[in-house]
């Protein structure tokens, strides 16, 4: 079911034809409606982890990169998610990617790309 959804994400990234032209500022991230804040996909109590993400101002901050987002879309039929631009750099590159990014009931963030994508709980 899981690897279901992701694909049905993924064809909505892909034959969506992103527009790039507007910059994610705060009054579009609670349009987004992601909280700021830090959330790990594996354990909060971690000192350190590589699954950690850290949402702040438009900026998701992952382990050993960051993306800036921008031009936020809803996605027709998933209450809450949002189809989002990453301008993104790390270790020397940097890139463009798309995000769906779903702010889940318990409070938690769903992230899906079209190479992966998990939930991830929020830190206190």
């Amino acid at each position: 079911m899981r690897d279901h959804i992701m694909r049905r994400w993924f064809s909505l990234i892909v034959g969506s034809g992103l527009c790039l032209a507007t910059l994610w500022t705060p009054a579009l991230a609670e349009t987004v409606g992601i909280e700021d804040g830090v959330y790990d996909a594996y354990s909060c109590a971690a000192e350190e982890s590589d699954q950690r993400i850290e949402f702040e101002k438009g900026t998701a901050t992952f382990y050993g990169y960051a993306c800036k987002f921008s031009n936020p879309r809803s996605l027709d039929g998933v209450d809450g998610a949002v189809l989002l631009s990453g301008d993104c750099n790390g270790e020397g590159d940097q890139w463009r990617q798309g995000f769906v990014l779903l702010q889940t009931r318990n409070g938690g963030v769903s992230v899906l790309t079209s190479e992966w994508g998990d939930h991830y709980e929020r830190c206190e």
